[in-house]
């Protein structure tokens, strides 16, 4: 098996050889690429995020044109006032059908590409306060164990530091011997 594969693993490692630079090219164009694309797409992102603001303070507007209309037309009984509330009822919908459409992602896409590139949104959490950090997790169980695990490590790396003196051994802790044959 190993002698038959042998010719198509030599013919691989040919065209990796033969086509290393142009991918190490291309790669860095991708990467220059998509540093210039950046900044555009993040204001490509923000002025549809103020779009999709936008339509919210107008469902927000209607709704109450349309608590207003409908007082109106409660107050008054006129039939004028009740078409205009049940106008100002359709609005509504329209506005909150707008309003409910999820805002669009940035992307943007050359002529002869069928991939589009588009801003990746990452979050993750930085610890500004390492006691505040601590304390916020303090009873939860997944954290416990990890420090737990550490803690032993740590306890373990002592142990053999001082040769299981039990007189140097931390709180909680118990320093054990274990012989096995080598």
């Amino acid at each position: 098996m190993k002698a038959e594969r042998k010719p198509l693993d030599d013919a691989v490692t040919a065209i990796r050889v033969k086509y290393r630079d142009p991918l190490e090219l291309v790669g860095i164009a991708l990467t220059k690429m998509r540093e210039k694309l950046a900044p555009w797409l993040k204001r490509e992102q923000d002025r549809l995020d103020a779009e999709a603001a936008e339509r919210g303070r107008l469902a927000a507007d209607a709704a109450a044109q349309a608590d207003a209309a409908r007082k109106t037309a409660q107050q008054t009984g006129t039939v004028e006032a009740e078409l205009d509330a049940q106008r100002a009822a359709q609005q509504l919908e329209e506005a909150q059908r707008a309003a409910a459409k999820p805002v669009a992602r940035a992307r943007v896409r050359g002529d002869l590409s069928d991939r589009a590139s588009s801003l990746r949104v990452t979050h993750y959490a930085a610890v500004i306060d390492e006691d505040k950090a601590l304390r916020s997790y303090a009873k939860d169980a997944t954290v416990r164990a990890a420090a737990l695990i550490v803690a032993t490590r740590l306890a373990s790396a002592l142990a053999k530091d001082v040769r299981g003196d039990p007189e140097r051994c931390p709180a909680g802790f118990e320093f054990r011997r274990k012989e096995t044959p080598t």
